[in-house]
């Protein structure tokens, strides 16, 4: 491996630790990681989540992600959080890149980096991330030898205030479509001379967004701007979906937080998208249609994972939970075990 490649000395991070009001935000190595040997892959992906430690080992959509990248023998992928002010100082001081938690890689190492955007506060942290990263904020300045910067989740149907920084958006589920990114992206990347070639390697994934193709437009009778594409490409971009939603699996497993995280308790994707479509409620559009998995399915990921990862307590998740069709069967059979914990 070269010296980019290579994981930061653990001796050179314990120094940096001490210093900080919270070091198992950043020491990794929690029950149930996934870690694996980057020269044994064929690429690796960085799960980068624009919030601090605590936050981000609450969200469901990178433990989804992280379970099913990582079942491949093909594919690292690893986690990575925004460092609270006083462990980005440290970096900063000491000129270290921000780096992953499983093989302490730099996040200029990886050949993808995708973030995971849930609300526009995310935005400057993205930015942030980006600048202790070592990665250029512009695609304009990029290498073909710097990563691919994608972003995915609710917040990226809002793209365009991002459009500047990012490589390419992906709209709506992302349980297939990023097996197809990374597909395309080893079949093309010995192949492209430059990161125009690249980029133009995704448009025609559904789902994708590269901005590089669309440019903003004045309106007549606006002043908004509205994106128009180059010749040939879509003026909308169609979102992915997985349906039914039992066709994927959701996590059986997840990392257990080194210290207390906002949702410290196992949680069971039991429906997606809501079935009131409430007009006013923007989160029933982006996750159209409703789709729910079957009472057998969610009853094995929350013993299951119950059991892998030593949580008391159980969370079912959904916009509307008391929607789920088997909720009452599900809490009547799952009691009897959760009581016992």
């Amino acid at each position: 491996m070269t010296a980019r490649q290579k994981g930061l000395p653990i001796e050179q991070l314990e120094l940096l630790w001490r210093q900080v009001q919270k070091p198992g935000r950043y020491i990794g190595g929690e029950s149930n990681q996934i870690k694996k040997d980057p020269q044994s892959v064929k690429i690796k992906i960085a799960l980068a989540f624009p919030e601090v430690y605590e936050l981000g080992m609450s969200y469901l959509g990178q433990k989804i992600l992280y379970s099913l990248l990582n079942q491949s023998p093909d594919i690292l992928a690893e986690r990575v959080y925004a460092p609270w002010p006083d462990f980005e100082l440290q970096l900063r001081k000491h000129q270290l890149p921000l780096y992953s938690l499983e093989n302490k890689i730099p996040l200029n190492s990886f050949e993808i980096v995708g973030f995971s955007l849930l609300y526009e506060l995310n935005d400057t942290n993205l930015l942030n991330m980006l600048e202790l990263g070592q990665i250029p904020r512009r695609p304009a300045d990029r290498q073909l030898s710097d990563p691919l910067v994608i972003a995915g989740g609710p917040a990226a149907f809002n793209p365009e205030p991002l459009a500047d920084f990012i490589d390419f958006f992906v709209f709506g589920d992302g349980e297939e479509v990023f097996f197809e990114i990374i597909k395309r992206y080893l079949e093309v990347r010995p192949e492209v001379s430059n990161r125009e070639e690249l980029l133009r390697s995704f448009l025609k994934i559904k789902g994708v967004y590269v901005p590089y193709f669309y440019r903003a437009e004045k309106q007549e009778k606006s002043f908004l701007l509205v994106p128009r594409p180059a010749a040939g490409l879509p003026e909308t971009i169609d979102k992915r979906l997985i349906y039914p939603l039992d066709k994927i699996s959701s996590a059986e497993k997840a990392a257990v937080p080194n210290i207390q995280s906002v949702f410290d308790r196992w949680q069971v994707e039991v429906a997606r998208g809501c079935p009131q479509n409430c007009r006013f409620c923007q989160a029933a559009s982006l996750y159209f249609p409703y789709r729910y998995r079957s009472g057998q399915e969610v009853e094995h990921l929350a013993y299951t994972g119950l059991k892998k990862t030593g949580y008391e307590e159980l969370s079912f998740i959904a916009l509307s939970v008391g929607d789920y069709p088997y909720l009452e069967q599900s809490i009547k059979d799952l009691l009897p075990f959760l009581e016992s914990r």
